[in-house]
C-alpha cells in the first residue's frame, strides 16, 4: 500500500494505492477474506493521507487504534 498527501490542492487529499498480490498475501497470512484485507488496507492508507503516522511504537499503537475505530464505524 502507499499513500500520497496532496498539498497544493484543497479538493484532493491525496491517493492511496494498494498491491492486489500484497492484499493476497497478507491476506492468506492472517488466514482472513481478502475483502476484509483490502479494506484494512484501504483504511490504513487513508489514515497516512490524513496525517496519521506509524513509524515509533506510539504512533504504531494510534494507528492501530484509529484503524479499529475506523473499521468498526464502517461495519
Amino acid at each position: 500500500m502507499l499513500a500520497f498527501e496532496y498539498t497544493g490542492d484543497p479538493s484532493l487529499a491525496g491517493e492511496v494505492a494498494v498491491s492486489l498480490d500484497a492484499a493476497k498475501r497478507q491476506a492468506r497470512e492472517r488466514s482472513a477474506p481478502l475483502s476484509d484485507e483490502l479494506l484494512l488496507l484501504c483504511v490504513h492508507g487513508l489514515l497516512h493521507v490524513s496525517g496519521q503516522g506509524d513509524e515509533s511504537p506510539a504512533d504504531w499503537r494510534r494507528m492501530r487504534t484509529a484503524e479499529f475505530e475506523t473499521l468498526a464505524r464502517i461495519l
